[in-house]
């Protein structure tokens, strides 16, 4: 087995799994003649030589830096996680975009500059432009958390953000929320109109989601090689992403294989049938089970967008901004906006909710629904007593 790991004098090396990348660190000393590591850094590079030429290089930026700025810092907390591998893809990218945002507003000044009246001005104008306070609360959480990354380098003493109130998000609109929900009612009545729909694409991958509470990337993601027939099963082992590729499912966990019932696997074999013959009786297993008029993967942008409509019209979601206009012919028109009502989660929610009520183990529907941590799925317990408990009431 290659070595994969190399100690050469203050420099630590290591290979990571993805082709041509490297970790590295360097070894440093304070003023008080203590030794410690750097953050790792994640490098380029096609061979181990190049890969100590640019801890060289990492090292010798270490040492003549100059005072730590929070641009820098910022990046480096983030990069620090990303190597470590204490964050997926997902949140790297989400993070990296917090942190652009972040440098919009806060200039890249020396840590010692940064004072609580600096942090509470800067939030403040964040709030006057329009920033939610769902995001300001995120944006105050990065900073905070790099500014204690930076006190643990010695980069800075005081943690400015720990001596402001704080910008707590206090969670959504409960009325909004409650109507993002659907009760088992709700998805059985749903279900039946969707029945009456035409198949399509876009309603095929409801008709899965409805019965396998796939995420909404799953079900666009799948192929037909990955519905078995003969066993009604479907596995589940890319999702379609907004860079309009398949790519790894969401956790470890997600990557899985679900037992349909027949009335699903009855679906997909007359909306397969359907598209044999039009596509003259061909139909490659990697094709898409839910394409577009294309005969590709839909584009989950699109379906989101078509969702929304086909909720609003089957009494799952409302608008709740109507405007008139007219356009250039003269014409008056109606632009609708800020939809209001469940999503695709809210779907999952109720499709797991339908599993709990039926006596369906915990263990069961975690690993029907892909979840990493048991306690997401106790939270369809909680719906199960909550609706019993509301039926009981209005009974």
């Amino acid at each position: 087995m290659p070595k994969l790991e190399w100690f050469i004098g203050d420099l630590h090396i290591k290979k990571l799994k993805r082709q041509d990348t490297y970790s590295v660190r360097v070894r440093l000393t304070d003023a008080d003649g203590n030794r410690s590591y750097s953050p790792a850094k994640k490098v380029e590079a096609k061979s181990k030589d190049q890969a100590v030429a640019k801890a060289v290089e990492y090292q010798d930026e270490l040492l003549q830096r100059t005072p730590a700025t929070l641009h820098r810092t910022v990046d480096l907390y983030h990069s620090s996680r990303e190597v470590s591998g204490e964050i997926d893809g997902l949140t790297v990218k989400r993070e990296a975009g917090e942190i652009k945002k972040l440098k919009l507003y806060f200039k890249d000044v020396p840590l010692s500059d940064i004072t609580p009246a600096m942090v509470d001005d800067t939030f403040q104008r964040m709030a006057g432009d329009g920033v939610s306070q769902h995001q300001r609360s995120k944006l105050f959480g990065l900073l905070r958390r790099s500014l204690r990354y930076a006190q643990k380098r010695g980069d800075v003493a005081l943690n400015a953000c720990d001596l402001c109130d704080g910008y707590s998000y206090k969670g959504p609109d409960p009325k909004r929320k409650e109507e993002k929900r659907i009760s088992t009612s709700e998805l059985q009545r749903f279900l039946r109109e969707l029945d009456a729909e035409p198949l399509t694409g876009k309603t095929v991958a409801l008709h899965i989601c409805i019965h396998t509470g796939f995420r909404r990337g799953e079900v666009l993601g799948l192929e037909w090689g990955d519905i078995d027939f003969a066993n009604s099963r479907i596995h589940v082992r890319r999702q379609y992403g907004q860079q309009h590729e398949r790519k790894a499912t969401k956790t470890k966990s997600s990557t899985r294989t679900v037992r349909v019932d027949s009335a699903l696997m009855n679906k997909l074999a007359e909306w397969r049938e359907m598209l044999l013959e039009e596509h003259g009786g061909v139909l490659p297993d990697n094709s898409p089970v839910c394409p577009n008029v294309n005969g590709s993967h839909i584009d989950p942008g699109n379906f989101s967008r078509w969702r929304t409509a086909f909720f609003v019209k089957h009494g799952l979601g409302r608008w709740a901004t109507e405007t008139e206009w007219v356009d250039k012919r003269g014409i008056k028109r109606v632009r609708h906006s800020n939809y209001v009502g469940a999503d695709m989660q809210a779907i999952r929610r109720a499709s797991a909710t339908l599993l709990v009520g039926a006596g369906v183990d915990p263990k069961t529907v975690q690993a029907r629904f892909g979840h990493s941590q048991i306690q997401a799925t106790m939270t369809y317990y909680a719906e199960v007593v909550r609706e019993a408990r509301t039926f009981k009431a209005t009974a």
